[in-house]
């Protein structure tokens, strides 16, 4: 455990957060750990962990074996102890249904979780022979070890979009078509009107999660606690939040619900050398929430792509939508919500970032977005509020000419929406149409 984790250690057991807990129970596990995990509940002739992954909680390891890649992830404590008490309603049996429902989608390429075939008896409250479990270390010596759930997933080739020095807006447009196949996927497979009230992947996708945007109010203690004043870092983020308080009531009743991946970030979208997306990846924050608030997301992660941050982060958040809306759509009202939750994602995103990294900072994957989205959140969201009433009412006009014509992968209808954000200047302001 960091000796910078502060806070958090100063806390009795009974105090603490689900997002505390998870932060102390993100497992610790060596590769060679990990290696005799699949000896014992995998049958190869040969076994290789050839590096640890990326993650905000959980354990990710690429691995090998004989010849085939996978991915072997080590779930958070938090939802490896819901998995043990619970298994057919936990969010960890939520995420294999999700991915079986990909599996048939000709549109989509994800993960898809593995059976083992060894030791099928020795754990009889294991009902799920994708799910195995162990007693391993966390990061909390504290609280070291814990059972800790595991599974090994099929490997998506490709290299994440956050990767990626010289995105093209095209990426941006077919990531949004990819969103839009995973929505049309995930209403098949999990309708909202037909489906039973104690259906078990109901209760696991209307868990409580911080992340779901519906909760977003929730991230107000952190910020208060864990913000510098010093700046208008923290105004920032309180003033997205007095809004969204006030919205909320008319979002409740306006915005459609639906299941969502929850967490389309650049670093959970796989493109190939051509920056053709090949896949999703990571589900562990799939929940019941607003559909816009999705879409919201990906436009968010966009703005922070390496397109976004070349001055084009209203063009590239366009671009995710013009791809979305060819394979379903969104309503006006709806649209109208996207500037102020794209906001409430970006808050989410820095305020718990920073958060986390004060209690793991030798993690320093939980910084890849920080900077950039602090940006974001700047060009976005000014202080005055007549300045950012007149902003939001041009990103809608923006929005709107992304939703007036149709796209289709290999057309070259994205011209229009390649505008520079406004913070450059326009050396043909005089000279453009005004219509």
């Amino acid at each position: 455990m960091s000796p910078n984790s502060g806070d958090n250690n100063r806390k009795s057991d009974a105090e603490r957060t689900e997002e505390e807990w998870r932060k102390l129970l993100v497992p610790s596990v060596s590769l060679e750990a990990v290696e005799e995990l699949l000896r014992q509940h995998f049958t190869a002739q040969t076994y290789r962990v050839l590096q640890q992954l990326d993650s905000y909680d959980d354990a990710n390891y690429k691995v090998q074996l004989d010849d085939t890649l996978y991915l072997f992830k080590i779930h958070n404590g938090v939802e490896s102890k819901q998995f043990l008490q619970d298994a057919e309603t936990s969010c960890i049996a939520f995420q294999n249904a999700l991915m079986e429902a990909l599996r048939p989608e000709p549109h989509i390429t994800s993960n898809l979780p593995v059976e083992r075939a060894k030791n099928l008896l020795e754990n009889p409250n294991n009902s799920t022979p994708t799910v195995i479990s162990a007693s391993l270390s966390v990061v909390s010596e504290q609280h070291s070890p814990q059972m800790l759930c595991c599974r090994l997933l099929s490997w998506v080739p490709g290299r994440p979009m956050s990767t990626i020095l010289f995105l093209p807006v095209e990426t941006l447009l077919l990531t949004g078509s990819y969103l839009g196949h995973l929505h049309r996927a995930f209403d098949v497979a999990f309708p909202q009107q037909h489906a039973e009230k104690d259906a078990p992947w109901k209760k696991a996708a209307q868990r409580y999660h911080i992340w779901n945007l519906r909760h977003v109010l929730d991230i107000h203690p952190f910020v208060i606690q864990y913000l510098p004043t010093a700046d208008d870092k923290q105004a920032r983020i309180l003033s997205i939040l007095d809004v969204f308080s006030a919205q909320l009531p008319d979002f409740q009743q306006t915005l459609p619900v639906g299941v969502c991946h929850n967490d389309l970030n650049d670093a959970n979208i796989l493109c190939d050398e051509q920056c053709r997306v090949t896949g999703v990846i990571d589900y562990g924050d799939a929940v019941e929430t607003w559909r816009a608030a999705d879409v919201a997301i990906c436009m968010a992660y966009a703005m922070l792509s390496s397109y976004g941050k070349s001055q084009r982060g209203f063009s590239a958040a366009a671009a995710v939508l013009r791809g979305y809306h060819s394979v379903t759509q969104l309503s006006e009202a709806e649209r109208r919500a996207i500037p102020l939750l794209i906001a409430c994602r970006l808050a989410t995103s820095v305020t718990l970032g920073f958060y986390s990294y004060q209690q793991n900072p030798e993690n320093t994957y939980l910084l890849l977005h920080a900077q950039p989205a602090w940006n974001a959140l700047a060009l976005l969201w000014p202080l005055d509020e007549k300045k950012r009433t007149a902003l939001h009412a041009a990103i809608h006009r923006l929005l709107d000419q992304a939703v007036s014509q149709s796209w289709c992968e290999g057309s070259e209808v994205v011209g229009d929406i390649c505008v520079p954000d406004p913070i450059v200047e326009d050396s043909f302001v005089n000279v453009r149409p005004s219509n």
